[in-house]
């Protein structure tokens, strides 16, 4: 048997993940940052709320209704204010953090989350 030791430091996970807090922050993980927001400092949120599925789009500026990218200090990762967009959309987030897997639409330029 070949144990490895986990270190605990630095730690980057490798494929793109949103999160969604407790306290309504929609996150966006290394990777993401990464591959899809990258130099970016805004985005605009999509909802479709019979499907619980939420758009993410890349912004190159502060548009009408859009929403700033809080980054880290590395700039590693990042998160948006998302409380009263999840509100809106009628999804419960209070209970528990929860990571989702998230899929690229090259057609409409955003990243895709389904909230289930």
């Amino acid at each position: 048997m070949a144990l490895e030791l986990f270190n605990k430091k630095g730690g980057r996970y490798n494929n793109p993940s949103v999160t969604v807090t407790k306290a309504g922050q929609i996150g966006l993980n290394s990777a993401c940052v990464e591959k899809y927001f990258k130099n970016i400092s805004y985005v605009l949120l999509y909802g479709d709320k019979e499907n619980n599925t939420i758009g993410i789009k890349p912004v190159g500026k502060n548009e009408n209704n859009a929403f700033k990218i809080s980054y880290s200090e590395k700039n590693a990762t990042g998160a948006i204010s998302g409380h009263s967009f999840l509100g809106y959309l009628g999804i419960d987030h209070k209970d528990k953090t929860k990571r989702y897997p998230v899929l690229w639409d090259d057609n409409q330029k955003m990243l895709i989350v389904k909230m289930q």
